[in-house]
């Protein structure tokens, strides 16, 4: 016998946002996609071949660390409110639209991304030795340990693009699936 031990419990996500109509989520993911373009256009000259001034690298971690956790909220909340009752078309919608912005950003900080998995392990140890990105340390050993499978730029970009309507789209159309023929449901009659 299957015994429901979630039942009557609601997850309060109220710490993130009021609802999926909050402005603030649309400010959060508008300032993301404004720091963005302003992270691409201020850095992206210090990636190519012929730049010869040193990297900003601390600075360059700091203002991608602000960009990557402005995303951070907007997708959890989108994500948990989804989780919580995936029979919801609005909730659905909701989530693939924050989806899609999301990837949107992520796109404009591969080149950097790129750049960093082909940075030589004394520099990153360097870099990373700085107090003023010390203790984001672990996040960005675990970005390099792709480094071996990091694809160029644009390859990074389709690969981001094309997991919209992959990968993220099967995983929620199971979500949607299980939740309406799970535990206690009878499966629809053909």
């Amino acid at each position: 016998m299957s015994k429901n031990f979630a039942k009557g419990i609601v997850w309060d996500l109220s710490d993130l946002y009021r609802s999926v109509d909050d402005p603030a989520i649309e400010a959060d993911l508008g300032k993301a996609e404004g720091l963005a373009a302003e992270f691409e256009k201020k850095y992206r000259p210090c990636f190519e071949e012929n730049h010869a001034a040193p990297l900003p690298l601390a600075q360059i971690l700091r203002d991608y660390k602000e960009i990557i956790t402005r995303l951070t909220k907007p997708g959890v909340f989108a994500h948990l409110s989804f989780a919580a009752k995936t029979d919801d078309p609005v909730l659905g919608a909701f989530l693939q639209k924050t989806q899609h912005r999301i990837t949107a950003v992520s796109c404009r900080l591969f080149f950097f991304e790129v750049a960093w998995n082909r940075l030589d392990e004394k520099s990153v140890r360097s870099l990373l030795a700085d107090p003023g990105v010390s203790g984001d340390r672990h996040y960005h050993e675990k970005l390099r340990v792709s480094a071996p499978h990091t694809l160029a730029e644009g390859e990074e970009k389709i690969m981001a693009m094309k997991s919209l309507t992959s990968a993220q789209a099967f995983s929620r159309l199971f979500d949607e699936t299980i939740n309406q023929h799970g535990p206690g449901r009878s499966p629809p009659v053909a």
